[in-house]
């Protein structure tokens, strides 16, 4: 079941164009990781797509390096729910999308 997820995860990063960065790419993006540390599967946009994006799971920890003011995530699909913004951050709720302000 593990193999399962985490190659779905794989697939979904990369089709959103974000295959695993090196650990310099979280300087200059803005990153998404399943767990509330800071680990498991992650992903990492190095700009903000246009319009809402859903993000391929639920995220509980990011980083935003590209504009703390100008990104929101929601905590439901299609950027529904009661928006927050983060800069480096652990989240009480899951993200499952985000866009610019």
């Amino acid at each position: 079941m593990l193999e399962i997820l985490t190659a779905a995860l794989f697939t979904a990063s990369t089709a959103f164009g974000a295959a695993n960065p090196a650990p310099a790419d979280f300087e200059t993006g803005l990153t998404f990781w399943a767990q509330k540390s800071f680990g498991g599967p992650y992903i990492n946009y190095q700009t903000v797509p246009a319009g809402c994006t859903n993000l391929p799971f639920d995220a509980w920890s990011g980083v935003n390096m590209i504009n703390a003011d100008g990104v929101l995530a929601y905590p439901g699909p299609d950027c529904t729910g009661i928006p927050f913004g983060f800069s480096f951050h652990s989240f009480n709720r899951a993200a499952k999308s985000f866009k610019s302000r």
